[in-house]
C-alpha cells in the first residue's frame, strides 16, 4: 500500500473525512458515503476527459455511540450521461482499507456499470468512527465529455453479504441503510478546446481570403 494511501486510510479509520457528510435520514442505521478525488487525494467534481480519478466509499454507523461498521456490503452503479458504458472505465482492482476492513473482502467489476457485492468485515478492534471509515476505493477514467453518476443499492447476496453493526440485534435491513449519490462532470481536455479554436480561426481566415480575392 502506498504511503499516501496509508495516511488517507488511517484518517478514515479514526473518523476524519476530507469530504462532506450527507444529511442523515430518519430511522437509518448505516450510511454509505461516496467521494471522488484525484489520484493525489484532492476532492473533485469536475475533471478533463481522460484524467484519472478515484471513487471512494466509506461506511458509517449512525447510532448515538458509533463504531466502525462490522460488516459492510453494497452494490455501486455507475453510468454516464452522454457517455456509452465503455467510456467510463475501472482501470485497476478494488483497493480495500486493510487497516480497518481486512477480512472477507469481496466485489467484482466484470459487469460494466456495476461494482457488484463489494465490501468486507472489520478487524478485531473497532475504534470510534463518528464520521465513518473508508471501506474501499477504485481507480477510474472517463474518456468523453459528459456526467458520470454513482449511486448505491443494498447487496443482493444474502445472508452472505449482510450489513452488520457491532452490538446490533441482527443484520441491518435494507430500509435502514442509506446510500449516497454523487456526480462527476467530464469537460473537454484543454488541448481539444485549443485545437477546436484554432480550427475555427483557420476557417475564418480562409473565408476572409476568398472574399478579399473577389474584391480585387
Amino acid at each position: 500500500m502506498k504511503t499516501a494511501h496509508k495516511f488517507a486510510v488511517l484518517l478514515g479509520a479514526v473518523g476524519l473525512m476530507c469530504g462532506g457528510v450527507q444529511v442523515v435520514q430518519a430511522n437509518k442505521l448505516v450510511d454509505f458515503d461516496f467521494e471522488i478525488t484525484t489520484p493525489l487525494g484532492q476532492p473533485v467534481t469536475i475533471l478533463n476527459g481522460n484524467d484519472p480519478f478515484v471513487f471512494i466509499v466509506r461506511a458509517r454507523d449512525l447510532r448515538d455511540n458509533p463504531r466502525t461498521v462490522f460488516a459492510a456490503y453494497l452494490d455501486v452503479i455507475y453510468e454516464g450521461t452522454g457517455l456509452t458504458p465503455g467510456e467510463v472505465q475501472i482501470t485497476g482492482p478494488i483497493d480495500f482499507n486493510e487497516l480497518v476492513y481486512p477480512s472477507s473482502q469481496k466485489g467484482t467489476t466484470t459487469t460494466v456499470g456495476l461494482i457488484d457485492e463489494v465490501g468486507a468485515i472489520d478487524g478485531i478492534s473497532s475504534p470510534p468512527a463518528p464520521t465513518g471509515a473508508e471501506l474501499f476505493r477504485v481507480p477510474m477514467l472517463a474518456t468523453r465529455v459528459g456526467v458520470v453518476s454513482f449511486t448505491g443499492n443494498p447487496a443482493d447476496s444474502l445472508p452472505f453479504n449482510e450489513v452488520v453493526l457491532r452490538g446490533g440485534s441482527g443484520p441491518v435491513p435494507a430500509e435502514q441503510q442509506q446510500f449516497d449519490a454523487i456526480n462527476l462532470t467530464i469537460v473537454p481536455e484543454p488541448s481539444s478546446i485549443v485545437l477546436l479554436g484554432l480550427g475555427g480561426l483557420g476557417i475564418a481566415v480562409s473565408v476572409w481570403r476568398r472574399k478579399a480575392r473577389r474584391l480585387r
